[in-house]
């Protein structure tokens, strides 16, 4: 008979990112808002943007991670938003299938 241990550890944190700065100004620098992650995130369900009065000013569902232009352009109804702290909510699955809700805010700068 002979016996052995072994410790197995599964690493579920995933890196995400989500600037909480930006300038919608065209200059190819900062131009949207969207969430960066790594590989341990299976899917990203929905990102949400708020103004201060509680009026959603973007939404977008299967979002790509990792793609700048699939992320907020600062502009609701056709017109960049002045600088201004929007919150923001975000569901993400990540690859062990746990379901993350995700949230915080994003300024607005020129």
């Amino acid at each position: 008979i002979d016996q052995d241990m072994l410790n197995v550890r599964v690493d579920v944190d995933a890196n995400i990112y989500i600037p909480n700065v930006f300038s919608p100004n065209d200059d190819g620098i900062n131009d949207y808002v969207t969430i960066f992650t790594d590989h341990r995130v299976r899917r990203i369900v929905y990102f949400e943007i708020f103004d201060r009065w509680g009026t959603m000013v973007f939404r977008n569902d299967d979002l790509q991670p990792n793609v700048e232009k699939m992320g907020w352009d600062g502009g609701f109804r056709g017109v960049v938003m002045q600088p201004a702290v929007f919150a923001w909510y975000a569901e993400v699955v990540l690859s062990s299938g746990e379901e993350v809700i995700l949230k915080g805010d994003v300024t607005i700068v020129d």
